[in-house]
């Protein structure tokens, strides 16, 4: 039983009622139940990135090596691209897709 419950239980007990009809005991569940930590199956970023990892892994040594597909000297130049086209005054691709790009590159780096 959550420290949150057995207090509750217990003022309720004081007052002369049931744990059963107390609103604070069932208010008091209900919190424990939602401000517990989620399992670890229930995140939906851990298994994507082990796919992710998994999927790219036969592209790793090409990518990071040095040869004219090197992952940097793509991403590279994809960055620059991103980050110096403008399609209209004071409007660039940083406004427009915000950090997607540059956050997908630290998601294939990862």
């Amino acid at each position: 039983q959550p420290p949150l419950v057995a207090a509750a239980t217990a003022v309720a007990a004081a007052w002369g009622q049931q744990a059963a009809d107390s609103d604070m005991v069932l208010m008091a569940e209900q919190l424990a139940g939602v401000c517990a930590p989620a399992r670890s199956s229930a995140s939906l970023l851990l298994p994507l990135l082990a796919r992710l990892s998994a999927e790219l892994a036969p592209l790793k040594a090409s990518w990071l090596g040095e040869g004219a597909t090197a992952l940097h000297r793509v991403w590279s130049a994809v960055q620059f691209l991103f980050c110096t086209a403008e399609h209209a005054p004071g409007l660039d691709n940083a406004a427009l897709f915000g950090d997607g790009v540059s956050l997908a590159g630290c998601l294939v780096l990862h």
